[in-house]
């Protein structure tokens, strides 16, 4: 474990007590949301402009969206509705490519009810089909990843299929009636598309085409080169708590100073950019290598940002600037070629070089997205109860220069133990977790711990049926006017 990890963390219980107790209101406070800009000097085809379009103006009812039922977090009968007419009908990340490199490679993705085999059938092609032998319904495969297939092959009677679903064998076939036979007994096959690395399927017959579904989140997102980064950590539990419960905590700042209070050092959590793009897609931009608002002292370089000037090859001990001076100090020393990690940050806006794109892709991805690295959290239905649902985090790296320091960033909010290989010479295997034992890091934790007391209360009478959103949390407020577009059928 790192000596600054360590240091920082030392006394992290008295830490946090101590900035819930000296959190300042913000004087004067953010105005509209929407009209405040991270670069404001951007020129307007900048990764850091803001959208064409505001949020009024995708979507006219905004308004009704300051209050929420909820039933959408407890109703079995939406859980439902949300299979047949949300979870159907969307892009929905599976996995990494990586994990499947070779042909016969496979894993397995499982979403509400419905459980899929993602593989690699040939060189360049990826092959998603229902996991589910057309006999009995008996599944298939029940690992998580495998390598070197040539076929499935139930284990109840040993029907057999190839890499691309079709039936290669009905054992003891002489024994069923033609009319059986005379149907079509393959796997079904969904929709795949590859795009930053990941894999994705689309349920639907007849999807939007996954370019425009996506659309801006291509060209924003596209100078992080996911593609070209391995994973580090991978880690699975059940969260006692609906999907829409867990999303929800992290589309929003406003819960920082009060679950996070460690963060009010490096981050301004008041003043952040929020962007909205068609498909229920958004981003904040949330400063980093700044202390909040909240906070009186903008001149001490505390301990957290120290580590982050280390982060960028910066001597904390020989840095003349305040507080406030960090993030520009740190912005113009990995924009040199010699920079700390190795990377080339040179297609990357200003804001993306240093700061915190915490992105949303509809229905169910969230990105803490950094040149160096991203935290990449997936919130999936339970198959059968709408007060759970399946929580995935996994952390990517890219590939830094040999020798170069850990990011702090990802010990500190990624929960990525501090002497985790991040070389990517070998993928880790996926943990499976629960709430006495998530693995999933301090920060996580913080929010894991609201959450089941969120998803307790959502059923207490005292709220009226209703939740209600400010304006702080508009991204919230566009998930579920998005959301209503397709369980309302209007999509």
């Amino acid at each position: 474990m790192s000596t600054d990890f360590k240091k920082v963390m030392s006394n992290f219980e008295e830490l946090v007590e101590r900035t819930r107790r000296t959190n300042q209101k913000i004087n004067p406070p953010l105005g509209d949301p929407e009209d405040f800009m991270i670069e404001p000097d951007c020129a307007p085809h900048s990764l850091d402009a803001k959208p064409k379009k505001r949020l009024n103006e995708l979507y006219p009812n905004i308004a009704h969206y300051r209050q929420i039922p909820t039933e959408l977090y407890t109703s079995h009968e939406v859980m439902k509705k949300e299979w047949e007419t949300l979870w159907q009908k969307t892009w929905l990340v599976t996995g990494r490519a990586s994990d499947i490199p070779e042909i016969g490679d496979w894993f397995k993705f499982d979403s509400g009810p419905e459980s899929f085999i993602i593989t690699r059938s040939s060189e360049d092609s990826v092959h998603a089909m229902y996991n589910v032998c057309r006999h009995r319904g008996n599944r298939l495969v029940n690992e998580d990843f495998g390598k070197g297939a040539k076929s499935f092959t139930c284990n109840y009677h040993s029907w057999m299929f190839t890499l691309e679903g079709k039936n290669a064998r009905i054992t003891d076939r002489e024994t069923f009636a033609p009319e059986i036979l005379c149907q079509n007994l393959d796997l079904p096959t969904v929709k795949t598309h590859i795009w930053g690395g990941f894999v994705f399927i689309n349920i639907d017959e007849n999807p939007i085409p996954f370019e425009e579904y996506m659309g801006e989140m291509i060209r924003i997102m596209g100078p992080y080169k996911m593609e070209n980064m391995h994973v580090i950590k991978d880690t699975q539990m059940v969260m006692p708590a609906n999907w829409k419960t867990t999303l929800d905590a992290f589309q929003e700042m406003y819960h920082l100073h009060q679950t996070h209070p460690q963060g009010v050092y490096t981050i301004d959590d008041h003043f952040g950019q929020y962007d909205f793009f068609k498909n229920g897609h958004n981003r904040m931009i949330v400063p980093r290598g700044l202390v909040s608002k909240r906070q009186k002292d903008h001149e001490t370089v505390n301990e957290f940002l120290k580590i982050m000037l280390r982060d960028a090859g910066i001597d904390p001990e020989t840095f003349l600037g305040k507080a406030d001076d960090v993030r520009e100090a740190i912005k113009q020393k990995k924009r040199k070629p010699d920079n700390a990690f190795g990377l080339d940050y040179s297609e990357m806006s200003d804001s993306q070089v240093v700061d915190n794109w915490n992105i949303t892709w509809f229905p169910n991805v969230t990105f803490n997205a950094y040149p160096e690295g991203m935290l990449v959290q997936r919130f999936r239905p339970h198959p059968t109860d709408p007060n759970l649902s399946i929580y995935d985090i996994t952390v990517l790296s890219a590939k830094l220069k040999p020798g170069a320091r850990k990011p702090f960033v990802f010990s500190a909010t990624f929960g990525v133990d501090p002497d985790a290989d991040i070389s990517g010479e070998t993928r880790p295997e996926r943990e499976y977790t629960d709430m006495d034992n998530t693995k999933m890091g301090r920060l996580l934790d913080q929010d894991i711990e609201q959450l089941t007391g969120v998803q307790a209360g959502l059923g207490s009478k005292a709220l009226g049926n209703k939740i209600v959103l400010s304006e702080q949390e508009r991204r919230l407020q566009q998930f579920y006017a998005e959301y209503d577009l397709h369980v309302k059928g209007f999509k």
